[in-house]
């Protein structure tokens, strides 16, 4: 799942600066260690905020697995293949209840502060709604969404919605280089179209 770490301003100027260096030096990584395919487009647009304000975002993109299979991965969520992807220190499962669970994911650019997430998984629908939870903690006022998958001629097609705000999200989601939300979320999504394919491939051995 496309998510990502944010921070109370304390103070401003240097979590603005610490965060616009930590996700250059992540996307650097990135660029460096990763072969993801890019022939498909993963489009990105700014979707309508929320009424409280802060930002949004409406990304789609195609994978190359049936939906079944990708809806397994998605749905693995007591895993460690995510302390793979180069923006996550670690990653657990909290709790599971029914259709709902909990994760806690570390960040490499904010290491010191826990990001708990709470899904709601809907299988008929292969529809994950999720949600930041303690957001005191990571100093965002919200940040929730949903990821819808469609079955698309034996492939995945992928909806990513999400809602947002905390100190600097407009600017994160405008800026237009390496470092900001457009280029954070099709590096996401590209990991993790290797990921996916990775994982259907040690299932299958």
């Amino acid at each position: 799942m496309a998510t990502f770490p944010r921070q109370r301003p304390r103070p401003y100027a240097r979590w603005l600066c610490r965060l616009c260096f930590s996700a250059w030096v992540a996307c650097a990584t990135l660029m460096a260690a990763g072969n993801a395919t890019a022939t498909d487009s993963i489009q990105i647009t700014h979707a309508a905020p929320d009424a409280r304000g802060g930002q949004a975002y409406r990304m789609t993109y195609q994978v190359d697995l049936p939906l079944d299979v990708y809806w397994r991965f998605k749905t693995d969520f007591d895993n460690t293949f995510l302390e793979a992807n180069p923006y996550i220190l670690s990653h657990r499962l909290i709790s599971r209840s029914g259709d709902t669970v909990v994760t806690e994911n570390y960040y490499k650019s904010l290491p010191e502060v826990y990001f708990r997430w709470q899904t709601r998984i809907m299988a008929e629908r292969h529809r994950l709604e999720f949600e930041l939870i303690a957001t005191n903690q990571t100093g965002n006022r919200f940040h929730y969404g949903f990821i819808q998958l469609y079955a698309d001629n034996g492939r995945t097609r992928v909806v990513q919605v999400a809602r947002f705000d905390f100190w600097g999200a407009s600017f994160w989601s405008k800026y237009p280089w390496r470092g900001g939300m457009r280029s954070f979320l099709k590096d996401t999504a590209e990991w993790e179209r290797e990921a996916a394919a990775a994982h259907a491939g040690k299932a299958h051995e």
